[in-house]
This record gives structure tokens, C-alpha cells and sequence, in this order.
């Protein structure tokens, strides 16, 4: 199977014939959508006003590629477990040549610099580590973290009671406002582990944050 056919007739059958979709034109314009949206913070409403449904089916869209294994969802990541229900979450496409050939990108080349550059590096990244973490069985959490005065970080991982706070540039240049969304978090979460994954030729460290190249962040968590 070729992605295009993938993403046009397989990946819409395939949840048919589950009967899991019965209105398959809107689920459709829903997935395109969704592609368009991978890896941004998803407003349900927002996407019902677009397609013409309600809030409540669009989160019920995204239920159903949770559910059947083709989409990540992090939740934002707060202190207490209400707030993380209550706020909006991200959500990835599992696979980065089905977004592209969802979103009609397959015969485009990303140029390096640029937003989609760096959306589908996040992409490839958040991805793997997931795919590393879940193939040995841990018990890890996803979140992003977002403050209301703009702080960000890309990705943080729960494991018991230990936090890694991970922000990730498709740069090989890292510089101190690339790092503030990490700080702002430590400052939160003293105890948490910092680490910037990036397109650097060598790990060092810049105010006790690893700045690591991304082949070897991803070792951290696939040591095999």
C-alpha cells in the first residue's frame, strides 16, 4: 500500500468496518483537519465550527484514532489532576508520511528553517520516544507544559515520581531564549531533570540543561 492509498481508503475502511464512524464525509474533513492540527494545542470547538458538528463529536473523533492506536494525546501538565482534565490537550498522528500525505505534502521537501521543518522534527521526536518507552513496558506519562504567560515545553515525562522536562529545536544553534520555557518550569519543579534535544553535533551543557544532538537524546530511551 502506498501512504496516499493508506490514508484515503484503508485508514477510512479500516474504521468503518469497525462501525465506529458512521458519518464517514465528516470524519473525513475531520482527519484532514486533524493532520493539520497534529502537535497543536486542540480546541474541540473551534474544529465543530469548521466541519459543522458539535464539540462533543470532534472529541469523540479523536477518541476514536486514540483508540485504535493512531494518534498520541498529551495532556497539559499541572499539579493537580482536575486542571489537567479541564484544559485543552495535544494531539500527534502517529506517523509522520501519513501526515504528510494526509495534509498532500508527500512530494513536497521541508526546507530546513522553516515552521513545518520544525513541527515535523517535534513530530519525529515525541514519536519515537513514545515508541521507545512503550516497546519496554514502562510506565511513563505524557504531558506538554504551558504557562499562561507563554512558557512553554515541549514535552514532560512522568515516571513515578521522577520529571524530565524536554524542549525540542530543529537548530543546531541553541541559545538562552530557546531555554526559557525549561527554567520557567524548574522553577516550578526544582527536582525535575532538564534536557534539550536538538540538531547540535555535541552534548554540552548550558545552566545544568543537557543540550544533546537527537540521535543520542533518543539512546536515552532506547539503550539497546
Amino acid at each position: 500500500l502506498t501512504l496516499k492509498a493508506y490514508t484515503e481508503t484503508y485508514l477510512k475502511e479500516e474504521i468503518a468496518d469497525e462501525a465506529i464512524v458512521r458519518r464517514l464525509g465528516n470524519f473525513g474533513l475531520f482527519l484532514e483537519l486533524a493532520a493539520n492540527n497534529s502537535g497543536s494545542i486542540i480546541n474541540y470547538t473551534t474544529i465543530a465550527r469548521e466541519i459543522g458538528v458539535s464539540a462533543n463529536t470532534i472529541k469523540g473523533y479523536y477518541e476514536i484514532l486514540e483508540d485504535t492506536l493512531l494518534s498520541l494525546k498529551l495532556l497539559p501538565f499541572e499539579k493537580s489532576i482536575r486542571k489537567r482534565i479541564v484544559k485543552h490537550p495535544k494531539i500527534y498522528l502517529f506517523d509522520l508520511g501519513v501526515l504528510n500525505a494526509i495534509t498532500k505534502r508527500l512530494g513536497v521537501e521541508p526546507r530546513v528553517g522553516t515552521d513545518y521543518y520544525g513541527t515535523l522534527f517535534e513530530h519525529f521526536v515525541i514519536l519515537e520516544i513514545y515508541r521507545c518507552i512503550s516497546y519496554q513496558g514502562r510506565e511513563v506519562e505524557f504531558f506538554y507544559w504551558k504557562t499562561t504567560n507563554g512558557h512553554e515545553v515541549d514535552l514532560i515525562l512522568k515516571e513515578g515520581e521522577q520529571l524530565t522536562a524536554i524542549e525540542i529545536k530543529s537548530s543546531s544553534n541553541i541559545r538562552e531564549k530557546d531555554l526559557r520555557g525549561l527554567k520557567s518550569f524548574k522553577s516550578e519543579f526544582p527536582n525535575c531533570k532538564l534536557i534539550c534535544i536538538s540538531k547540535t553535533k555535541r552534548a554540552y551543557l548550558i545552566d545544568n540543561i543537557e543540550i544533546l544532538p537527537w540521535e543520542e537524546g533518543l539512546k536515552h530511551y532506547n539503550p539497546l
